[in-house]
């Protein structure tokens, strides 16, 4: 089964996902001002959209991104 991103939002979601490793609840938790050729993991959202600190010491990260694969997505 093939699954296609037709939303703008979850392309960009999918495709950081893919490429960040970054846990469901990191990638809820993320600010739009944290998407500027790196990500910084300083909060997460859980399930109920609770955000809270990460999961542990070592959760708090910055996560260099490649702007060639997923810079379109993100500014759409």
């Amino acid at each position: 089964m093939v699954v296609v991103a037709t939303d703008r939002r979850a392309k960009a979601l999918l495709l950081l996902a893919s490429f960040t490793g970054l846990r469901a609840s990191e990638l809820r938790g993320l600010r739009w001002w944290d998407k500027k050729g790196e990500i910084h993991v300083r909060q997460r959202a859980d399930r109920y959209r609770q955000i809270g600190a990460p999961k542990s010491d070592t959760s708090r990260r910055t996560i260099p991104l490649d702007l060639d694969t997923v810079g379109d997505a993100l500014k759409q």
